[in-house]
């Protein structure tokens, strides 16, 4: 392989590895990106923020009702104990018992209510995940052939970096220099094939020594228009 055909193997080997890496970006943000999954996401996550609340506020009360539980059998020991013989006292201790047990009562329907809510935030927590989970399957079987064509582009891209590896050991480094400027200048495309007797990139007509040139030698020859290197393939 000469080096114009080097450099041409060399410059469709890496059109092919940026092509494919454009493509594996934008089969990624696919898969990623999926509003179908991010509104069900979303609302499994304000489902689970709703339940954990309701739990959290279930547990409140009933700590707090076994609080007052506790409270209430201290001050009715202390009722039935004789040791309060003070009526003014004694009546402070009742009037205490009967407001804990109104708040009691209070608590106890706030708990009952607040059950009831826990029950309707778990059946809808646990529709969300499975809405969540319905979804994320279905769109998974969608991109199926996406998740394919992703295995394959990553495969063919290991062998496309082996063979440039390879190729670049038959590049001389003074060429490759200029290829990766005029590359650089030309959009991607340094070396181009010559079309009978045109640049197949700007279409200029070339001369019969650069003809001749490009046919019968392994030298780099340009392009009279556009100076991009030509190569017979």
């Amino acid at each position: 392989m000469n080096q114009p055909q080097a450099l041409y193997r060399l410059q469709l080997l890496e059109t092919s590895l940026d092509d494919a890496k454009a493509r594996l970006e934008e089969i990624d943000a696919t898969l990623h990106n999926n509003e179908a999954i991010r509104e069900a996401k979303k609302t499994l996550t304000a489902r689970a923020s709703d339940h954990q609340h309701a739990n959290a506020t279930v547990t409140d009360l009933e700590l707090e009702i076994e609080s007052l539980t506790n409270k209430q059998t201290e001050v009715n020991e202390l009722l039935y104990s004789g040791k309060l013989t003070n009526p003014k006292e004694l009546q402070e201790r009742q009037d205490e018992m009967e407001s804990l047990k109104r708040r009691q009562v209070k608590l106890e329907n706030e708990l009952v209510a607040a059950r009831e809510s826990l029950k309707q935030f778990e059946i809808a927590h646990d529709e969300a995940k499975a809405k969540f989970s319905e979804v994320e399957t279905e769109q998974h079987s969608q991109h199926d052939h996406l998740l394919e064509e992703q295995q394959d582009l990553k495969l063919q891209m290991k062998n496309w970096l082996t063979e440039r590896k390879a190729v670049l050991e038959d590049v001389d480094p003074k060429y490759h220099k200029m290829y990766k400027r005029i590359k650089q200048q030309k959009q991607g495309k340094a070396v181009v094939r010559l079309d009978d007797i045109m640049c197949s990139a700007c279409h200029g007509e070339q001369n019969l020594t650069v003809i001749h040139q490009v046919r019968q030698s392994n030298d780099i020859v340009h392009c009279t228009n556009c100076g991009r290197i030509l190569v017979e393939v």
